[in-house]
């Protein structure tokens, strides 16, 4: 893809975000007509949307590891890193603070381990490729 072109993607993606997060609200009244609803949605959105850059990392590594052939590795990675990783906050955390925003904060926090399982197995991988040499 040409640098005119990642450009023009990039651009998208940050008006699109940029949308989202201020007119996150009128987005809500095409659902819901109750005004509580519509706050506590907009607070939801609001905390989530900053950080779902987390959620594509994990996505584009475990895309390109599983592009290699290697299914079983990215699917045992995303187990612990999101399944794994909710269950805990949820058994762990949320007793201590029982809101929904800590229980929505499970999120963020699996994206980023997610993330970081996929980001050490990658480079860690790509070592071991690279120490061996050429075959």
């Amino acid at each position: 893809m040409g640098t005119e072109k990642q450009f023009d993607l990039t651009r998208g993606v940050i008006w699109k975000k940029l949308a989202g997060f201020f007119l996150c609200g009128s987005l809500g009244r095409l659902f819901v007509a109750d005004g509580e609803v519509i706050a506590l949605s907009v607070s939801l959105m609001r905390f989530l949307a900053p950080l779902y850059i987390l959620y594509t990392a994990g996505e584009i590594l475990s895309g390109a590891i599983r592009g290699t052939g290697q299914t079983f590795k990215p699917m045992m990675l995303t187990l612990l890193g999101t399944c794994a990783c909710r269950i805990l906050w949820i058994l762990l955390a949320v007793p201590r603070h029982p809101t929904l925003k800590m229980v929505i904060g499970s999120y963020p926090v699996s994206w980023f381990l997610t993330s970081l399982l996929f980001v050490i197995f990658y480079f860690w991988n790509s070592k071991a490729k690279f120490n061996h040499g050429p075959h």
